[in-house]
């Protein structure tokens, strides 16, 4: 479904990717894994058009992406939920989800979202502003499934939430994998990673050194210790 192959991406002069290269498959759950400052998040702005690479070709269910406009990425079946959730603080929860509603037809609605995550059906008329941590990023990952993506990106959804929260989450995502949407997360949280996907890419330095199953990871301790470990 999705094939990254040998981007290079800079930040003005700075090289932040070498030759990265990555394949996510229909109903796959892929992770990228690696300590703060590895070009997880790189990768995945490169692949959604906000930091498009210099060299390279990103394609998308067989089709070149790798220069179109982060705006109709949604129209292609491509769907993004950055770190920092960007959800509209001054709306209600109900209207946050309204302003996606619709933008691409397809099975997920109101009521599906309020099926996988409930407390935002509880919480409709709070301003997404007054929401916690983990209210926050499941509306966040709610707004992006109202675009019906094929390919679900999601920059550490874990990130700074309570651990009772994070097993929650773990729970609502595994759920919506059920669903044979594909997803492609990067992540810091190992014991996560290990639960939710299926196969793992560890980068250090902006290049990918360790690309294998979580069985594969799981038993592999030399990475681990290397790459991931603080």
């Amino acid at each position: 479904m999705l094939d990254v192959r040998d981007i290079h991406t800079y930040y003005g002069l700075s090289h932040i990717l070498f030759g990265l290269s990555l394949q996510v498959s229909k109903g796959e759950v892929v992770c990228l894994l690696g300590r703060n400052g590895v070009g997880k998040t790189t990768t995945l702005r490169s692949i959604i058009g906000l930091t498009p690479p210099k060299s390279g070709q990103i394609y998308f269910k067989g089709q070149e992406i790798t220069k179109t406009a982060t705006n109709r990425m949604v129209k292609l079946g491509l769907s993004f939920v950055p770190d920092n959730r960007r959800i509209f603080a001054d709306l209600s929860v109900r209207e946050n989800l309204e302003i996606a509603a619709g933008i691409k037809s397809g099975a997920w609605d109101l009521d599906k979202v309020h099926g996988l995550f409930p407390v935002l059906k509880r919480v409709e008329n709070r301003r997404g502003g007054n929401l916690s941590g983990g209210e926050q990023q499941m509306l966040s990952i709610a707004r992006a499934l109202l675009g019906n993506p094929e390919l679900l990106i999601l920059d550490e959804p874990t990130e700074g939430l309570a651990p009772l929260i994070v097993r929650e989450l773990e729970e609502q995502i595994l759920e919506l994998c059920s669903t044979g949407i594909s997803i492609l997360l990067a992540e810091q949280n190992l014991k996560s990673a290990l639960k939710l996907a299926n196969r793992c890419y560890v980068l250090e330095r902006g290049q990918v050194r360790f690309e294998g199953t979580v069985e594969e990871l799981a038993e592999n301790e030399d990475v681990r210790s290397k790459y991931l470990l603080v």
